[in-house]
């Protein structure tokens, strides 16, 4: 088997990285880079619950360690994603639950859309949602508990995340 060695300096590093990029859109059927963000990076973020966190009522989940938060659409002190530009984007939430029933739901703006029932089984049980939505500039995204409930984390684990990222535009 032969081996082949290269090195490339960082600005060709980056160029490639960005030639790949775009590679991968045309391919998805974008054609090209979402217009005003070439450069920027396309709009992403994820983050999860770095301890547990019980509800009395209905409340936005905050998830409060962030992983990634290109385009800064995600805002870790209400937890509310807002959509830098129009487009499609794509969303995942994943929740533990810990012997007690949890439900949460994923609101574009505060239109309730999807939710995650995690099993009634008697010990841990994650539950998880995938959506896509055409958003508008400036539209919200977020989560939402249901009524009186907990959600599981330990320290350092972060069994629950939230995150998003644009399709096309």
């Amino acid at each position: 088997m032969s081996q082949i060695q290269g090195s490339c300096d960082s600005k060709l590093e980056n160029n490639l990285f960005k030639d790949l990029l775009n590679m991968m859109l045309k391919l998805k059927g974008s054609g090209s880079c979402p217009s005003g963000i070439r450069g920027k990076g396309v709009p992403a973020f994820s983050a999860s619950l770095s301890t547990g966190k019980s509800f009395s009522g209905s409340t936005k989940v905050i998830f409060d360690k962030v992983w990634a938060n290109i385009g800064d659409g995600y805002d870790s002190r209400s937890g509310i994603f807002t959509a830098p530009q129009s487009g499609v984007y794509q969303f995942s939430c994943t929740i533990m639950r810990n012997e007690k029933d949890v439900s949460v739901y994923l609101f574009q703006n505060e239109i309730k859309t999807v939710a995650i029932l995690p099993g009634s089984i008697k010990d841990f049980a994650p539950g998880t949602l995938n959506i896509v939505l055409k958003l508008k500039k400036d539209d919200k995204v977020f989560i939402r508990n249901g009524q009186s409930q907990q959600i599981y984390s330990e320290s350092g684990s972060h069994f629950s995340m939230f995150s998003g990222f644009m399709i096309s535009n």
